[in-house]
């Protein structure tokens, strides 16, 4: 599929992290990503990682698995980033029990549910980043 406006559309890109720990799925997310004109500027299986990261790319969003490598939840990685900037966070997770999603809410956070739908995650990324 041939894209259009090159120049217009590099120059819109957001830069998106992602913070996945099965690297299909992140693979996955990062040819949605590009296929919607964004940049990912990285891509993160633990929580360290993601905080670091989240630190030197200043990303205009982040997508989050709420459990990671590490073992430490997703939640927890995103209060450390949130403590540092305000970033908009998605968390895209198989998990929808009430306390999770209470968890989420209080942060300020969205959420996706997996499998992610190219459709909701691009509506997504639009309502909370503008077009592309």
């Amino acid at each position: 599929m041939a894209r259009s406006g090159g120049m217009t559309q590099r120059q819109s890109a957001r830069r998106i992290l992602i913070v996945e720990d099965e690297a299909l799925i992140a693979w996955n997310l990062q040819m949605m990503l590009e296929g919607f004109g964004h940049v990912v500027c990285g891509i993160a299986a633990t929580s360290t990682k993601a905080v670091k990261l989240a630190d030197e790319e200043k990303p205009d969003l982040i997508l989050m698995d709420v459990r990671l490598a590490d073992r430490v939840s997703g939640i927890h990685a995103a209060e450390q980033i949130l403590a540092k900037r305000a970033v908009p966070i998605v968390f895209v997770t198989a998990f929808s029990d009430s306390e999770t999603l209470q968890k989420i809410s209080s942060l300020g956070a969205e959420c996706l549910p997996k499998p992610i739908m190219p459709h909701m995650l691009d509506a997504t990324l639009g309502r909370l980043l503008g077009p592309a």
